[in-house]
């Protein structure tokens, strides 16, 4: 990974380092290595995951809302990103999750169950949120 950060790494490494940051939690430095690779180099998958990573960074701007007690701002953030929400269960899950906190249970139900009624996909963890949320509603 540390071949990534040097000048002059190649596009696939700089995706693979992208790749692992994203999966560990690291949008920042994922956005980072994402943001080194020449748009015309990239590939649907590395677009795919620059779209995810900046997903999930608006996802923690309403999560630190939240936790400053900033639930008007978390409640506006979560809401613009519902109108277009994420097709990767975990993502829609952890939107939903983040819904229900700032108060909006209706807005994370109907989430879930428009992400549930395209079809299911991915492992039983990638659920855990939305399981979570319906668990919350009752």
């Amino acid at each position: 990974m540390s071949a990534a950060y040097r000048p002059g790494a190649s596009n696939s490494a700089l995706y693979a380092a992208a790749l692992f940051a994203s999966e560990n939690g690291a949008w920042q430095q994922a956005q980072t290595l994402l943001a080194r690779i020449p748009g015309g180099s990239q590939t649907s998958d590395m677009r795919d995951l620059r779209q995810r990573v900046n997903y999930n960074l608006q996802l923690v701007t309403a999560e630190n809302y939240l936790a400053q007690g900033n639930t008007i701002a978390a409640s506006n953030t979560l809401r613009a990103m519902a109108s277009t929400p994420p097709k990767a269960p975990a993502d829609a899950g952890k939107l939903a999750r983040l819904l229900a906190e700032s108060g909006d249970l209706t807005a994370a139900v109907s989430l879930v169950r428009n992400n549930i009624s395209s079809g299911v996909s991915g492992n039983a963890g990638d659920y855990a949120d939305q399981i979570a949320v319906l668990n919350q509603a009752g």
